[in-house]
């Protein structure tokens, strides 16, 4: 049997891609202009989850859409529940004068670590 420390690190390469991915999507929702990234966004989250094998479901809304994904619901006494709350949205980057890197390009910054949005 894999234990989890082994899974992570056999696979660690593909997850820092992933996570590389998620965080390139300049989806700030509160520019207008950005709609369409915020979007993409959700709709490359919705395609991860379901590639882990995840029910998913994006509930479109005025604002940003709602995305749920969920394992299929097993039911018993013993069965625990797990809820993650989270957004995928963004603060906007302006003033881009004060940042040391892009915005939204991931830097590695030692070997177990990468920057994203630093500010100087």
């Amino acid at each position: 049997m894999v234990t989890i420390q082994k899974y992570l690190s056999q696979n660690r390469r593909p997850f820092v891609e992933q996570l590389k991915s998620l965080v390139r999507f300049p989806s700030v929702s509160t520019q207008p202009e950005r709609r369409r990234d915020v979007l993409s966004c959700a709709d490359w989250l919705a395609r991860h989850f379901r590639t882990l094998g995840l029910e998913v479901k994006l509930y479109p809304t005025k604002g940003n859409p709602i995305l749920v994904a969920r394992t299929t619901r097993v039911r018993g006494p013993k069965v625990p529940n797990v809820l993650i709350y989270g957004h995928y949205d963004v603060q906007p980057p302006e003033p881009i004068e004060l940042w040391k890197t892009a915005p939204f390009e991931p830097v590695r910054a030692c070997r177990q670590t990468f920057w994203t949005r630093r500010i100087r």
